[in-house]
């Protein structure tokens, strides 16, 4: 588990990259709503970590239906997305901090939980 671990955090700061970007482009080059930019980069992120997930990350897969696979894997970035506008929307609306801090502290917790979900639902033996 420390190699897949190792592996998705790396992977994660990929997807990272391109949710970061998406969201930074959405809300200053095109005048969108942070929400929506958070959301739009949260899925092209979800796309690479599950590429990365089934090719590179982990080792073992429980689901021998690949339709199946991505609608759980889909269905625990979903939950991770309502966390991450949580954490956003109380950084940014509530307490005042900038969209891409908030951001960077909804990422930490959206990762362990991800993680944990989809290796505990969706890559263990």
């Amino acid at each position: 588990m420390p190699k897949e671990f190792l592996r998705y955090f790396v992977s994660s700061g990929l997807a990272f990259v391109v949710d970061y970007l998406t969201l930074y482009s959405a809300v200053q080059l095109l005048g969108w709503h942070y929400l929506v930019g958070a959301a739009m980069g949260f899925s092209f992120g979800i796309v690479c970590i599950y590429f990365l997930s089934t090719c590179w990350i982990f080792e073992a897969r429980r689901c021998s239906d690949p339709r199946r696979e991505f609608f759980i894997f889909i269905m625990i970035g979903l939950l991770g997305l309502l966390l991450n506008v949580i954490v956003m929307f109380l950084g940014t609306d509530i307490f005042g901090v900038h969209y891409l801090w908030t951001k960077l502290w909804s990422v930490a917790v959206v990762f362990f939980f991800n993680f944990g979900m989809r290796k505990y639902i969706l890559f263990r033996k």
